[in-house]
C-alpha cells in the first residue's frame, strides 16, 4: 500500500477521489431542486407552443376556405366551363389552362395542400386527378351522393387511405364541385416547420380527431385515450400534451420524452454558486499537486531534451527530490540511455573517421603504371646521349616519388601541390619538348591553403592524352585565385578538342547520382570522390568546354575560417 501511494498513480488516484466524491454529492442534491423545476418550465413552453400552433392552424383554414371560394367569382373560366361545348377544343383548352393556372397559383402560397380539384359531373371531367387517384374516386364519391343546399356542403371531412389519413374539404356548385385535399402529415409538417430538424432535437407532433385515433404517422403512437384530449398527461415517463385547433376539427399533439425533460445546460443557479466555488478550490489543489509530481518532473525531462537536442551529449537529468517512483525511473533509464548513445557516437565516429581515411588514401595514392613505365623508357633513351639530361630526369622523378611516398596527411599547401604539378609537367616537357607548353600561375597569399594531395594531375594527365595533336603544340595553363574571402578556385585548361558530350553527360549524371559511369575515366572520379568525402557540400567540380576550343576543369572550395 505504501508503494502505491508513492505512485504516480496513487497519487493521481487518492486526489481524484478527494475531488469526485464531494461534487457529486453536492450536484445530486442540487439537481434533485431543479430537474422538477426545469420539467414545469419544458411542460409550460410545450403548452404555449401548442396553443400557438392550434390558432395558426384556424387562422391558416380561414383563409384557405376563403381563398376557395373567391376561385368561382374571380375567375369566370370555372362556371363558362359548365355550359360551353367541349366540341370547341381550342375555346375549352383555353378555359382549361386558366383554371389550372389559378389553381397552381394557389399551391404555391399554401405548399402543404396536396391537390385543388374542379369536378364537372356532366362531363365526367375531374381536374387533376392523377395527383392522387385513391383520393380522386373518394372524391367523385362524395360528389355523386352529395345532396344538400351549398351552404351546408363547406364542411372539412377526414377521410383514410392506404397512404393515410386525408382532410378534404368539398364545395357544390352549379353543375360542378370544387374542393381541395390535404395530408396530415403535410399540414403537421408545415405547422411545426419552425421546430428545430435536427435528428437528436426533433420534438414529436401528433394531430388526432375527437375520437383519439392518430391521424399522421410520426412518433409511432396510433390512438391516444379520449379522456386525455386536451390535458397534460403523463405516462411511463413521458408527458402527452394536446390541444384543439376548432376549424378544422382536430387535436394537436406533442410528447415530450425523457430526453426533452433532462436537465438543461443553461440550469444553473445560486444554490450552484457554492459547488463552482468548492470546486475550484479542489481544482486548484489538483493543479499545484499535479504541478509538483508531474510538471515539474516533465519540465527538467523536457528541457534535457531541448540540451541534448542542440548538441550537448554530455548533459544529463537531475532528479528532484519528492517526485514519483515513475520519474525517477525514466530519469535513472535517460541518462543510462544518454551514456551508452554517447559511447556508440564515439565508436561511430572513430569507425567513420577509419573508413574515410582508407578511402582517402585508396584514391590518392593510385598511381597509372603508365606513368612508371614511360619515365623509365625516357631515362633509358636520355642515358647514353645526354648526360645532363638523365640527371635532369632522375632528379625530377625522384621529386616527384617523395612527394607521392611521403604525403601522409589529408592536407597539403597549394604550394607543394603546384610544385609537384611542374615536376609532372617538367618530366613531360623532356618527352614532348615542341610539343607542349605550361603556366602555372598562383595569387599572392594563398599558397598556405590547405588542398587535397593529387588533386590536379589526373586532369592534366587527361590534358596531355586527349588534348595532344599531331601537329600542334598543346599549351595547359593552371591558375589558382581567390574569388571571395574563404573561396578559391583551382582551373586546368587546355586548348585541346575538349570533352566529349558524352563524358560531359556522364560526369553530370554522377554529379546527379552517384553512380559511375562506365564514360567516366577513374582520374575524374577519384577527383569527385575525394571532395565529396572531405568537404561535402562545401566544394564543386565543374568541367566544360572553352571557345573555341579546349577542356576547362574548375574546382572552387568553400575553406573554414579555421583552415586559414
Amino acid at each position: 500500500m505504501k508503494h502505491f501511494i508513492q505512485t504516480l498513480t496513487g497519487k493521481i488516484t487518492i486526489v481524484i477521489l478527494l475531488i469526485v466524491f464531494p461534487v457529486i454529492f453536492m450536484v445530486y442534491q442540487n439537481g434533485r431542486s431543479t430537474r422538477q423545476n426545469w420539467q414545469e418550465q419544458q411542460i409550460t413552453k410545450a403548452e404555449d407552443d401548442l396553443a400557438l400552433y392550434a390558432s395558426s392552424m384556424d387562422h391558416i383554414f380561414d383563409i384557405l376556405e376563403e381563398t376557395l371560394l373567391y376561385l368561382p367569382i374571380n375567375n369566370n373560366s370555372f362556371n363558362q366551363l359548365v355550359s360551353f361545348p367541349q366540341s370547341d377544343t381550342q375555346r375549352h383548352w383555353s378555359l382549361l389552362i386558366s383554371i389550372k393556372e389559378q389553381i397552381s397559383s394557389i399551391k404555391e402560397i399554401y405548399p402543404f395542400m396536396e391537390n385543388i380539384f374542379v369536378y364537372y359531373p356532366e362531363q365526367n371531367l375531374f381536374l387533376n386527378e392523377k395527383v392522387n387517384p385513391e383520393m380522386t374516386a373518394v372524391i367523385r364519391k362524395q360528389a355523386e351522393n352529395f345532396s344538400g343546399s351549398a351552404a351546408s356542403s363547406k364542411l372539412w371531412n377526414t377521410v383514410s387511405t392506404a397512404n393515410g389519413y386525408y382532410l378534404y374539404w368539398l364545395y357544390k356548385r352549379d353543375g360542378y364541385c370544387l374542393g381541395s385535399w390535404i395530408s396530415y402529415d403535410a399540414l403537421l409538417s408545415y405547422i411545426c416547420q419552425n421546430e428545430s430538424t435536427a435528428a437528436a432535437d426533433t420534438p414529436t407532433y401528433l394531430l388526432t380527431d375527437f375520437a383519439g385515433n392518430v391521424l399522421t404517422t410520426q412518433g409511432g403512437i396510433t390512438v391516444i385515450p379520449r379522456e386525455d384530449l386536451g390535458a397534460t398527461v403523463e405516462k411511463d415517463g413521458q408527458f402527452f400534451i394536446t390541444c384543439q385547433a376548432l376549424h378544422p376539427g382536430v387535436y394537436i399533439a406533442r410528447i415530450l420524452g425523457t430526453a426533452e425533460l433532462g436537465l438543461s445546460p443553461h440550469w444553473y443557479s445560486s444554490s450552484f454558486a457554492a459547488v463552482t466555488v468548492l470546486a475550484l478550490l479542489l481544482v486548484i489543489c489538483v493543479v499545484l499537486c499535479i504541478s509538483h509530481w508531474v510538471l515539474t518532473p516533465v519540465k527538467e525531462l523536457t528541457q534535457g531534451i531541448e540540451e541534448i537536442a542542440s548538441g550537448n551529449i554530455e548533459h544529463r537529468l537531475q532528479n528532484p527530490s519528492g517526485t514519483s517512483l515513475e520519474f525517477e525511473k525514466i530519469e535513472t533509464e535517460f541518462n543510462h540511455m544518454m551514456d551508452q548513445l554517447k559511447d556508440m557516437q564515439i565508436q561511430i565516429y572513430q569507425q567513420e573517421l577509419e573508413q574515410n581515411e582508407t578511402k582517402l588514401r585508396y584514391l590518392s595514392q593510385q598511381i597509372q603504371p603508365h606513368f612508371i613505365l614511360n619515365s623509365l623508357n625516357t631515362l633509358y633513351t636520355y642515358s647514353n646521349r645526354d648526360v645532363e639530361a638523365t640527371r635532369k630526369i632522375i632528379r625530377l622523378l625522384s621529386q616527384y616519388y617523395r612527394y607521392v611516398v611521403n604525403i601522409e596527411s589529408r592536407y597539403v599547401n597549394l604550394g607543394q601541390e603546384l610544385d609537384h604539378i611542374e615536376n609532372f609537367l617538367k618530366l613531360q616537357k623532356i618527352r614532348f619538348p615542341r610539343k607542349l607548353d605550361y603556366e602555372i600561375l598562383c595569387e599572392d597569399g594563398i599558397d598556405i591553403v590547405p588542398i587535397p594531395p593529387f588533386l590536379l594531375e589526373s586532369f592534366i594527365g587527361n590534358s596531355l592524352k586527349y588534348g595532344q595533336d599531331e601537329q600542334e603544340k598543346i599549351m595547359i595553363r593552371i591558375q589558382a585565385v581567390q574569388v571571395e574571402p574563404f573561396v578559391i578556385r583551382i582551373s586546368v585548361q587546355d586548348q585541346g578538342e575538349g570533352f566529349s558530350p558524352e563524358i560531359l553527360e556522364a560526369i553530370e549524371e554522377y554529379h546527379k547520382t552517384h553512380v559511375k559511369n562506365e564514360l567516366l575515366g577513374t582520374g575524374i572520379y577519384n577527383c569527385i570522390e575525394r571532395l565529396n568525402l572531405i568537404y561535402q557540400d562545401r566544394a564543386q567540380i565543374r568541367c566544360y568546354n572553352a571557345l573555341p576550343h579546349g577542356a576547362v576543369v574548375e574546382i572552387t572550395i568553400h575553406l573554414n575560417q579555421c583552415e586559414n
